[in-house]
C-alpha cells in the first residue's frame, strides 16, 4: 500500500521463517518495484528450484526478461508458464506478444485466440492480435477466403 520497504522487510522476515515458492516470488515482485531486478530474478529463480511446476514465478521471471527486452529468454519462460498453468490467459497473451516481437506471427495468432477463447471479454486480446494483422498486413478477413492487401501509399 505505497510502503515497499515496509512490504520487502515484513516478506524478508517471512521467507526466512518459511522459505516457499510463493514467498520467494512475492518478494521478487517487491524487489522489482523496488527498482532491483537482478534480486528480483535471483527470487524468482529460487522459487522455481523450490517448485519446478510454480507457474507465477516463471511468468514473474518471463515479464523481467521481456522488460529488459531480452525476448528469446522470456519467450521460454512464457512457455513454461503456459506449460504449467494451461488456463493462465495473462502468460498466454504476453507469450503471444513476445513472439510478434520475435516475428513468429503464425505462434503469435494461435496465443491470441488462445487468449480470446479463455477470456472472450478481455479487450486488450483483441486489441493486440488487431495490431498483429495489420502488421501482417491482412486487413480482410473471413471463413471462406483470406485476402491480404498491400497498404496504400
Amino acid at each position: 500500500m505505497g510502503h515497499l520497504f515496509g512490504a520487502f522487510c515484513d516478506i524478508n522476515t517471512a521467507v526466512k521463517l518459511h522459505p516457499t515458492s510463493t514467498m520467494l516470488t512475492n518478494r521478487g515482485v517487491i524487489q522489482q518495484y523496488m527498482k532491483d531486478p537482478a534480486n528480483a530474478m535471483s527470487d524468482f529463480q529460487q522459487a522455481i528450484a523450490a517448485d519446478p511446476k510454480y507457474s507465477l514465478a516463471y511468468f514473474n521471471a518471463a515479464n523481467l526478461y521481456f522488460n529488459m527486452r531480452i525476448f528469446e529468454k522470456a519467450l521460454r519462460y512464457y512457455d513454461m508458464a503456459v506449460e504449467n498453468c494451461r488456463d493462465d490467459e495473462g502468460a498466454v497473451l504476453n507469450r503471444a506478444i513476445a513472439k510478434v516481437l520475435l516475428k513468429d506471427y503464425a505462434g503469435a495468432l494461435e496465443d491470441f485466440d488462445t487468449a480470446i477463447a479463455l477470456n472472450p471479454f478481455a479487450a486488450h486480446s483483441y486489441f493486440n492480435r488487431g495490431n498483429l494483422y495489420l502488421t501482417m498486413c491482412k486487413f480482410t478477413i473471413n471463413s471462406a477466403k483470406t485476402t491480404y492487401f498491400s497498404p496504400v501509399t
